[in-house]
C-alpha cells in the first residue's frame, strides 16, 4: 500500500510538468503560483486543524525558514516550463537527488563514498547531453531549472536541520502558506522577467482555474499527504528510488500528448541523469548510512 501510495505521488507529480506548461500560455508564473499555494493552504491548514495538529511558535519559525528554499524551486520550476519542455524540466529538476549529497559534504561536514561520486558524474554528463547546444550555451529554460535542483536540494538540507521534533503536516502548511506569501511579494517578477502581466480574465479562465484547483489541491495537498504518510512506513532508499519514477512519469505523459519532441543526445542525457539518481538513492545512501552518518531524504517533488 505504502508503495502504491508513492507510485501515485510520482505519477501525479509526472503530469504537472505538461499541466503547468499548459498553464502559463494563459497565466504569468507567479500570478500561478499564488492561485496554486493559495488554494493549497486552505486545504493544508483545515486538514492540519482537523488533525488537531500542533502550531507552535517553532514550527512557525521552521516552516517560514523553509519556505523560502521551496518557493525558490517552484519560482525557478515554473519560470524555466515558460521556455524548456516538459521532460527536460523533470529530468534537470530530478538532478537535486545528486546535489543533496554533494551539498552535505560542504553545508553539513558530511563524507560520501565511491557510488555517490560515480552517480554524480554519470548525472553531470547527462545534464550537458540533455542541456548543452553545439555552442556549449544552455537556454534560458534550462538555466532556470538548474536553479530548481539547486533550491530542492537546499530546501530538504533545511529541512534536515529544522523538521524533528515539528508536526508534519503544520510544518507542510506552515511552508505552503510562506510560498503563498512570497508569491504575492514577488508578483512584479512576472513583469521584470517576461515584460508582461498576465491579466485577470486570463486568470480566471475555467481551463486555469481547473489547473489551478488541480496543482493546489492534487499535486500539493493530496500528494505532501501522501508522501509523509508513506516516508514514515518504508525505508528512505525504496522511497528514493520510487521517487527517480517522477521524470520518467513526466516523460511517458508528455510523449503521450505529442508535446515532446527531442533528439538521441536529449534521450541519452535523460538516461544517464537517471542513472545517476538511482546509484545515489542505492548503493551511494547505502555506503553512505553504512558509515554512521544519517542521509537525509534526497528528493521532493513539484
Amino acid at each position: 500500500m505504502t508503495d502504491l501510495a508513492l507510485v501515485l505521488t510520482t505519477l501525479i507529480w509526472g503530469t504537472t510538468f505538461v499541466v503547468v506548461k499548459d498553464a502559463l500560455e494563459h497565466i504569468s508564473p507567479i500570478t500561478f503560483l499564488l492561485l496554486r499555494f493559495g488554494s493549497a493552504s486552505i486545504v493544508l491548514f483545515a486538514a492540519a486543524l482537523l488533525a488537531r495538529a500542533r502550531f507552535d511558535r517553532a514550527t512557525w519559525r521552521a516552516g517560514w525558514v523553509a519556505s523560502v528554499p521551496f518557493f525558490l524551486s517552484f519560482v525557478t520550476q515554473t519560470f524555466g516550463l515558460v521556455w524548456a519542455s516538459p521532460a527536460t524540466s523533470a529530468f534537470l529538476t530530478g538532478f537535486s537527488v545528486v546535489l543533496v549529497p554533494l551539498f552535505s559534504v560542504g553545508l553539513l561536514g558530511r563524507r560520501i563514498g565511491a557510488w555517490t561520486w560515480t552517480g554524480a558524474i554519470c548525472a553531470l554528463v547527462g545534464l550537458g547531453a540533455l542541456s548543452l547546444r553545439g555552442d556549449w550555451s544552455m537556454g534560458v529554460g534550462e538555466l532556470w531549472t538548474i536553479g530548481t535542483a539547486i533550491a530542492v536540494a537546499l530546501h530538504i538540507l533545511v529541512l534536515e536541520r529544522v523538521a524533528p521534533g515539528k508536526s508534519a503536516i503544520a510544518l507542510t502548511a506552515v511552508q505552503v502558506l510562506g510560498c503563498a506569501v512570497w508569491s504575492l511579494l514577488f508578483l512584479p517578477l512576472d513583469h521584470i522577467v517576461l515584460g508582461h502581466n498576465s491579466g485577470v480574465f486570463d486568470a480566471l479562465a475555467p481551463n486555469v482555474l481547473a489547473i489551478v484547483l488541480y496543482m493546489g489541491c492534487g499535486a500539493t495537498a493530496i500528494t505532501f499527504f501522501l508522501q509523509t504518510w508513506a516516508q514514515g512506513r518504508m525505508p528512505a532508499t525504496r522511497v528514493g528510488v520510487l521517487f527517480t519514477l517522477e521524470p520518467v512519469f513526466a516523460l511517458l505523459f508528455s510523449l503521450l500528448l505529442g508535446r515532446e519532441h527531442f533528439a538521441v543526445r536529449a534521450a541519452i542525457g535523460m538516461a544517464l541523469i537517471l542513472a545517476g539518481m538511482v546509484l545515489v538513492e542505492t548503493l551511494g545512501r547505502r555506503e553512505t548510512t553504512g558509515s554512521g552518518e544519517r542521509i537525509p531524504g534526497a528528493h521532493e517533488g513539484h
